[in-house]
């Protein structure tokens, strides 16, 4: 018996482009998709009350709370996901004014407090803004920060940027912060903000 060997046939007129265009779209929609599902992530978030209900924010519901650094801290959270050495930080701190003094007054001197505390701190400028429908200041700052615990002695020293939003709030000085990696600051600048955007205070 004689065997019949079949040849394969020849891809048609324009089947191979078609098949390279098939995969190429398969690619672009799981990115697509992938993207999209990034996004709804990030953009879940997780309530706060402070001040007996007077103060409301939202952040993102990914991030993890922190430990307080002292009594004036009504919160801290910060992106456990990020790949830097100096975790993205929120933090809110309530203070209390001194007795005739302004707005501006209280940030020159919370500024010249972050310059005691901070190691290299470099004012990068303050700017007039509003929080919660009231006049706010904002300071922009860099700073080397200190390595997180285990990290060795190895690291590179960190270079961190900050965002303080300060507002008057009755007799109290509201700082909203937001610090990164200067590395990291471009990504994460905008999701501070729109932490700080999200901030409702009680009429008072």
């Amino acid at each position: 018996m004689q065997a019949t060997i079949a040849a394969p046939e020849k891809p048609r007129a324009g089947e191979e482009q078609r098949l390279a265009l098939y995969v190429a779209l398969t690619a672009l929609v799981a990115v697509l998709l992938g993207w999209l599902l990034k996004v709804s992530v990030e953009q879940r978030t997780a309530g706060f009350n402070g001040l007996g209900g007077a103060l409301t924010l939202r952040y993102p519901a990914g991030w993890v709370l922190g430990k307080a650094e002292d009594e004036s801290t009504l919160l801290t959270v910060y992106d456990p996901r990020s790949a830097a050495a100096f975790n993205p930080t929120f933090t809110v701190r309530a203070q209390p004014m001194v007795q005739g003094q302004s707005l501006l007054d209280a940030a020159t001197a919370w500024t010249l407090g972050r310059t005691a505390a901070l190691r290299e701190f470099h004012d990068l400028g303050t700017e007039q803004t509003f929080l919660a429908g009231r006049i706010a200041v904002r300071v922009h700052y860099a700073y080397i920060a200190d390595p997180p615990p285990g990290s060795g002695p190895a690291i590179l020293p960190i270079v961190a940027r900050g965002t303080d939003t300060l507002v008057v709030y009755g007799d109290q000085l509201l700082i909203f912060s937001g610090v990164a990696d200067a590395n990291d600051y471009e990504e994460y600048g905008p999701r501070f903000a729109r932490i700080v955007a999200s901030v409702r205070l009680a009429a008072k």
